[in-house]
């Protein structure tokens, strides 16, 4: 039942989403560049491993992240596109 949301605050609430989402994609792309460019110096095996772990779970993260934002924006704004055209047509009542 889509009577009682809002169109406004669906379309508002996708773009922020997804502006959040390109964001974090931004942070992917900067944070994979420093990593790029400020290897490991050390002969250590342990700190060598651990920093590659550490390193694949902060690129891992804000990737999961920025695909999370971008999916559930896409979704929030298409259904403030939907209910939108609803109350236009009369078929829905926003309040």
């Amino acid at each position: 039942d889509l009577n009682g949301v809002n169109p406004v605050v669906c379309l508002v609430g996708g773009m922020f989403a997804l502006g959040v989402a390109a964001g974090l994609w931004y942070a992917t792309q900067q944070l994979g560049t420093f990593f790029a460019l400020h290897p490991v110096n050390t002969e250590v095996y342990f700190v060598v491993r651990s920093t590659q772990v550490v390193r694949n779970v902060a690129m891992g993260m804000i990737s999961l992240a920025s695909g999370f934002f971008g999916v559930t924006g896409l979704g929030i704004f298409l259904l403030g596109v939907r209910v939108a055209y609803g109350v236009i047509n009369g078929e829905l009542d926003p309040t």
